[in-house]
């Protein structure tokens, strides 16, 4: 639908030679080669940011480095077995760590360390894993809580529903799945704020495909983690990991991916496009340079192209807005609502 008006539009476009403007007949046989480019242009654009949002982002193993690996206990996993693997994770500082196997009961017994560099005197780092969906709503989580004046960080498990998202109290509770030998240390002389447990896990945790996300906050209430920033960092934090290779499928950079293509495609159109159809509008009639008629078409050409961009964007801006559901940033969909509107007004004038 889209590329048929477009086609409709550029039958009639035209081109400037020597201050003239020549209409192109639709009905005539042949199309120009500036038609031919202008048609390529969008399709190539619209194309390319198609590719960005629908490509897998299926990463290889980033491994882990700095002082992680001094941590004493990724050392003791590294003895108790060589299958031990090791990744930086794509935000929030944090770095991750297991190695796991299979029980004689068909159950997984996981081994995981997850660090981050929490300098605060107060904080939380909480990791976890999600049986359905790479998500943070179902997540079966153990979070680590650092107040002040406390030796030792305090660590629970947590059910992460939809009403902690909405703003109800976090408590601990028990989770449908073993955890054993937690422990939680702020190693200052490395650097880090890690949790390492042993899980065991049910048949239903597939270890090939395993939904996992992890978050870090700065507000504490007592011992109660309070809610996070609502930064990308933060709203990034999950990702499908096969245990097995190490191989991931990043959620939060496949949003990255249509995040940059949601911004290109305004950038170009209302940033870009629009405000030169404007100009040309604005001085090309008489001067500085007098280019009747031909200011009028690259001035609807600059608004109608400009226009269908931005609109791209603007439409792919509200699916990304319903996809982070929990969170909204108010002021940046106000400003893109009145910007759509707006420039609708104008177009259709």
């Amino acid at each position: 639908m889209l590329m048929t008006y477009i086609n409709i539009y550029l039958s009639h476009t035209f081109i400037c030679i020597k201050g003239r403007a020549i209409i192109i007949n639709p009905s005539k046989k042949g199309k120009t080669k500036m038609q031919s480019f202008a048609l390529d242009t969008i399709f190539i654009l619209i194309s390319l940011s198609s590719l960005s949002i629908v490509v897998s982002s299926s990463k290889p193993l980033n491994p882990c480095n700095g002082g992680f690996l001094r941590i004493q206990a990724y050392k003791q996993m590294q003895n108790q077995t060589n299958t031990t693997q090791c990744k930086k994770l794509s935000s929030l500082q944090a770095q991750f760590a297991w190695n796991y196997h299979k029980t004689s009961h068909n159950q997984t017994q996981l081994n995981i360390l997850i660090g981050t560099k929490l300098i605060t005197n107060t904080g939380w780092l909480a990791w976890g894993i999600n049986p359905d969906l790479p998500r943070m709503v179902g997540t079966r989580a153990i979070i680590a809580v650092k107040v002040p004046n406390q030796i030792t960080p305090s660590v629970n498990t947590y059910n992460i529903t939809k009403d902690i998202q909405l703003g109800c109290r976090l408590q601990p509770s028990g989770i449908d799945f073993m955890v054993q030998n937690t422990t939680v240390v702020d190693d200052k002389d490395v650097g880090f704020f890690y949790v390492f447990s042993t899980l065991v896990l049910p048949q239903r945790y597939n270890v090939s495909s395993l939904n996992h996300v992890w978050q870090v906050g700065y507000c504490v209430d007592g011992l109660e983690p309070k809610m996070h920033e609502p930064s990308l960092g933060n709203l990034d934090s999950k990702e499908v990991l096969n245990l097995e290779t190490g191989d991931c499928q990043n959620i939060g950079q496949h949003r990255r991916h249509m995040r940059k293509v949601h911004g290109i495609l305004n950038i170009i159109g209302w940033g870009t496009l629009l405000p030169i159809g404007v100009i040309v509008a604005r001085y090309f009639k008489q001067f500085p340079i007098k280019l009747d008629p031909c200011w009028y078409y690259f001035h609807y050409s600059c608004q109608v192209v400009g226009y269908i961009l931005g609109t791209a964007g603007w439409g792919l801006g509200l699916f990304l807005g319903h996809e982070s559901k929990y969170y909204t940033f108010h002021s940046h969909r106000v400003l893109g609502i009145c910007i759509f509107g707006f420039t609708t007004l104008q177009v259709t004038q």
